[in-house]
């Protein structure tokens, strides 16, 4: 099956980082569309904005230069639009069918230094895709992906996020780990709630054996790991245990905001992980059959 991916540019050594993720995870008959936006340059009314086909004509030169240096032979095209950068990835999004988003976190404004570049930022808040990010400072590597883990919360099954998953773990076989950290409770419970709570924690258990089982199934493999402590200090410690390739965390899309928090665990674990990370909010909007609406 061919996936579509896109992967925004913007002509610096720091976004370009992201390819080395797209090597990992690209088989060949996928589509990788390269997109660099221009910024819209407004030119006297009547003058032909020579200068803007002057930067068209760059970019294209640079993406296609950029293609041949990190995805030789890989399918795809070299797009160059003008326009907003966030909207612009978001729009060419929707009009090439685009099943996942990849791109660099790097930016230079406050928000950028405590998570991610404003462009990215917006984009995650905004797409209903799901978005695979890297630092620029992160190590680059060349193998395949070998194991992904996905956080899970309470009993809530992650469903969108584990199709994408699913998605990048068929291209190379690699190991799903589903994840969940109970939070340690700093006031004891009292000894009558004992038994809850410990039933609480089974039935956690349960359910990622449960869902580790249907992965089996399907042909993956799969398996349960449950941890006690801080959940992004729980996450972090298991992409080094486990030597991870990605870390996959679904957001509950309840506010933009939410991701640009200091305090989030989303927020905090893309600024510390070693590896990079796929983010997905729960999908709202559906695509109707050919004719028909689309709906929440």
């Amino acid at each position: 099956m061919t996936r579509r991916i896109l992967v925004p540019l913007d002509g610096s050594k720091e976004a370009e980082t992201i390819l080395s993720q797209v090597q990992r995870i690209a088989i060949l008959r996928d589509e990788v569309h390269l997109l660099h936006l221009v910024p819209p340059l407004h030119s006297p009314v009547g003058l032909e904005p020579t200068h803007v086909l002057s930067l068209h004509e760059q970019a294209s030169r640079y993406l296609e230069a950029t293609r041949d240096r990190w995805l030789p032979g890989q399918e795809g095209l070299n797009l160059v639009r003008t326009g907003d950068p966030a909207e612009g990835i978001l729009n060419l999004a929707l009009e090439k069918n685009i099943e996942l988003i990849a791109m660099s976190t790097h930016g230079r404004s406050r928000v950028a230094k405590m998570m991610m570049g404003s462009v990215a930022s917006e984009v995650v808040r905004k797409a209903q895709l799901p978005v695979l990010l890297t630092r620029p400072d992160m190590a680059l590597s060349s193998r395949r992906i070998r194991r992904i883990l996905v956080s899970v919360e309470g009993l809530e099954t992650p469903t969108e996020l584990l199709e994408t998953v699913k998605s990048l773990a068929g291209g190379s076989n690699a190991e799903i780990i589903l994840f969940h950290a109970d939070p340690i409770v700093p006031d004891p419970a009292p000894l009558w709630a004992s038994p809850a709570a410990s039933g609480i924690g089974s039935n956690r258990e349960r359910h990622l054996q449960a869902m580790a089982d249907d992965l089996e199934e399907q042909g993956f493999y799969a398996w349960p790991v449950v941890a006690v402590g801080d959940p992004v200090g729980q996450i972090l410690a298991q992409a080094v245990k486990l030597d991870l390739d990605v870390i996959a965390l679904a957001t509950h899309g309840r506010s933009g905001l939410e991701l640009i928090l200091e305090g989030s665990v989303t927020a905090s674990v893309l600024r510390k992980s070693p590896v990079a990370v796929l983010i997905q909010k729960p999908l709202v909007l559906h695509k109707a059959a050919v004719g028909g609406e689309a709906h929440e």
